[in-house]
């Protein structure tokens, strides 16, 4: 197949090119670079799998409770793509798996990968294509499977334009889970292979995945300078112009329990939200630095997931601009009620199900967010929490059975 030959030899410039700063990187510590060109710390697993980010980390991390609980033997191992992914993965499953950044997709390093980890079989999570890697799984009769599966149509536009090398590829999974009907729809336009394709439902509405507990909730806290009795706003992955918002928001409650913690989503950001917040005369530390000041800027990656577990309350951004969102089921994961304004496009699903359940609220603007946020300081607003309860017909559930009933034929 042309498309197939072209993205091979198009993966073995870019190896190349990359080679000399992945080699002074190597050489000054990186492990990101280490393990895109296969030389990290990959082990022999029964389960390899591959979650790209922070959102992908924590659907599969139910799934690695899931398994781990049927079968404590299970030796997992963990790929990712992005270093917030690896930080929420090292902090979501510490000793519990390997973890490790994925290599790059060049027909050198996903071989070596591949026969470094050697797994009875290999999980996917969401729809990432990579071929150089899944043609190596596939020549060695590893079986793959596709977890929370999806396809937009913008996706299903590109992909449409290497129909064939799609369903070649696609055809030689083991099984693909999908999200939606919506998603089928598209998948089913690469010619599968009948019971190939399974709609299940979406997994990141299963469960929460953070464990949440008084005494870690309190001593989380107590890092930040927050004291039993404050109130909590935290703000997380916060846009421009949103932190405007929340600092004005502070200002309106205007109450000496009244605390809030910014930590916006790209942290190079901070020097300029630190001169915003000075502009306003207002007391702040940085994470690094808690003293127990009203606001609390975070300068540093890998730590929303302990945040969202101290808050009393949650902000997500991306929603009061033109961003479309960003993942709003996070505080909901954490037991947190979780706000969020009307820019969602992104995230229409999760926020029905958040609005439908009562986890959180959706507003339509700034004074909207300002009245809402004061009615719930003042507990005159109640959400529910969500509770950890998997059921046996859950997504979950259905996609570990899978991957156990495939071990055994391995």
């Amino acid at each position: 197949m042309i498309f197939l030959k072209l993205y091979k030899f198009t993966a073995f410039i870019i190896l190349l090119f990359v080679s000399p700063y992945a080699w002074f990187k190597i050489k000054s510590g990186s492990i990101l670079w280490s393990d895109r060109f296969g030389l990290g710390d990959y082990q022999k697993a029964d389960v390899w799998i591959h979650a790209a980010s922070v959102g992908e980390v924590k659907v599969i991390s139910y799934l690695v409770d899931f398994l781990l609980a049927k079968k404590p033997e299970l030796k997992i191992h963990v790929t990712v793509m992005t270093e917030t992914g690896y930080a929420t993965a090292k902090s979501i499953f510490k000793e519990q798996v390997n973890i490790s950044f994925l290599p790059l997709d060049s027909g050198i390093t996903a071989s070596k990968v591949v026969e470094k980890i050697n797994p009875g079989v290999m999980v996917i999570a969401e729809t990432e294509i990579w071929f150089n890697s899944l043609h190596k799984l596939f020549s060695k009769k590893i079986p793959v499977i596709l977890i929370n599966g999806r396809m937009s149509s913008k996706a299903f536009g590109k992909y449409k334009f290497i129909n064939k090398a799609m369903s070649v590829t696609l055809s030689k999974y083991s099984k693909l889970f999908v999200k939606s009907d919506s998603d089928a729809s598209h998948f089913k336009n690469f010619n599968l292979p009948k019971n190939l394709l399974k709609i299940i439902g979406d997994m990141k509405f299963d469960a929460p995945i953070i464990p949440r507990s008084e005494g870690r909730r309190q001593e989380i806290r107590h890092r930040y300078g927050i004291n039993e009795n404050d109130y909590l706003l935290v703000a997380g992955s916060t846009r421009p112009r949103e932190e405007e918002i929340l600092l004005e928001l502070f200002k309106k409650i205007n109450s000496d329990n009244f605390k809030l913690i910014l930590a916006p989503r790209h942290i190079e950001r901070s020097e300029q939200i630190m001169s915003l917040i000075e502009e306003q005369n207002l007391p702040f530390d940085l994470c690094e630095s808690s003293t127990g000041k009203k606001i609390v800027l975070i300068d540093k990656l890998g730590l929303l997931n302990d945040l969202y577990v101290a808050a009393d309350l949650a902000f997500v951004g991306g929603t009061m601009v033109e961003i479309g969102g960003h993942n709003i089921l996070e505080p909901v994961w954490a037991g947190t009620p979780v706000i969020y304004g009307p820019s969602v496009a992104n995230v229409i699903e999760s926020s029905l199900y958040i609005e439908k359940n009562n986890y959180g609220l959706k507003v339509s603007s700034k004074e909207e967010l300002f009245k809402v946020v004061k009615s719930i300081y003042l507990g005159e607003k109640k959400f529910n929490i969500k509770k950890n309860s998997l059921k046996e017909n859950s997504p979950t559930a259905m996609a570990g059975e899978e991957i156990l009933r495939v071990l055994q034929n391995v």
